[in-house]
């Protein structure tokens, strides 16, 4: 992995890649489904574009690949591969066995520490750019408007029952007062 220096401090740096240059990273969930009923880590990838204008995104941790004409479809391809990999992993080796096929999958060889560093790098640059590399500020921004609007619909439910109770209170008087009445 390379990097190609910018004199402009504003421009973000190139990180070349023996396979292209490295545009972007991300990472993935294997969500648990009929097939694979397993709770698998999150992977990690690299995305790269090639000199022909086409797409490699590569899964660091199983060191597989996903091509396409687009970002999206390498992206889709990577994660069908990631899948079927882990699937055939799992359904064809005892679990034990599968498991530790994929702790070595894990393990940091030369290749896959080239791919960290260049995702690394990407971090960098992004963070460099005030661009975030996650989406924690998203989800904290959504968990922030989903207690305000708790917060609210409570405040609501409160005043609602509040309504309720005191209605069932009036309704409860005036029987007592039309009991005591007929009482007197």
């Amino acid at each position: 992995m390379t990097m190609e220096q910018n004199n402009d401090i504003n421009e973000p740096r190139k990180i070349l890649h023996p396979r292209g240059e490295v545009i972007g990273i991300g990472t993935f969930k294997i969500k648990k489904s009929a097939m694979l009923k397993l709770e698998i880590p999150r992977l990690s990838f690299v995305l790269i574009k090639e000199a022909d204008a086409s797409f490699i995104a590569v899964c660091i941790h199983l060191q597989t690949d996903g091509y396409g004409k687009t970002m999206e479809y390498a992206i889709l391809d990577m994660i069908d591969n990631a899948y079927y990999m882990l699937k055939e992993n799992f359904l064809n080796s005892c679990r034990e066995k599968a498991w530790e096929s994929l702790e070595e999958w894990f393990q940091c060889d030369n290749w896959a520490s080239e791919l960290w560093n260049a995702y690394h790098s990407v971090q960098i640059e992004m963070a460099k750019q005030g661009r975030p590399t996650d989406n924690f500020d998203i989800l904290e921004q959504k968990l922030e408007s989903l207690e305000r609007r708790l917060g609210k619909l409570e405040l609501e439910e409160s005043e609602s029952l509040k309504k309720r109770i005191a209605k069932y209170k009036n309704a409860m008087s005036l029987q007592y007062g039309m009991v005591g009445e007929e009482a007197a």
